[in-house]
């Protein structure tokens, strides 16, 4: 019923279900990707930061903003190649949740409006007419 348009692999019939994938932590999953090292210099893919000093680049890796955007092209990596046109966007995405209700072709950025709409007596009748 409902569909995650991040990965766009992730699908569930429960918004609480969804909630959960959308909220994993996916930050400590392929933290090695964002690292390249060329000519002496770390340079993070996501965040265009870069340094000569490994412990900088170790602190840069901890701060929310890249942590954010690790987590973000992550969960778009779970989708696979057909995702990888996605992955221009992480610097520029604000909000990354994407979420979708197949049934009433309901799109929404936010876990908490998709459970409203879930529990709304309009998705309950079409999810009945659905089945």
């Amino acid at each position: 019923v409902f569909q995650c348009l991040v990965c766009s692999v992730f699908c569930g019939d429960m918004a609480e279900v969804v909630a959960q994938h959308v909220a994993a932590d996916r930050s400590r999953q392929r933290e090695h990707e964002a690292l390249l090292l060329i000519g002496g210099h770390y340079l993070c893919r996501l965040c265009a930061y870069k340094t000569t000093l490994k412990a900088n680049f170790q602190l840069h890796c901890k701060t929310d903003k890249h942590l954010q955007r690790l987590q973000h092209a992550t969960h778009i990596q779970e989708g696979g190649a057909r995702n990888d046109w996605k992955l221009q966007y992480v610097t520029s995405t604000t909000n990354p949740v994407q979420l979708r209700c197949n049934v009433c072709e309901y799109y929404t950025n936010s876990v908490h409006k998709l459970q409203v709409h879930a529990s709304s007596p309009r998705h309950q009748l079409a999810v009945e007419l659905f089945r």
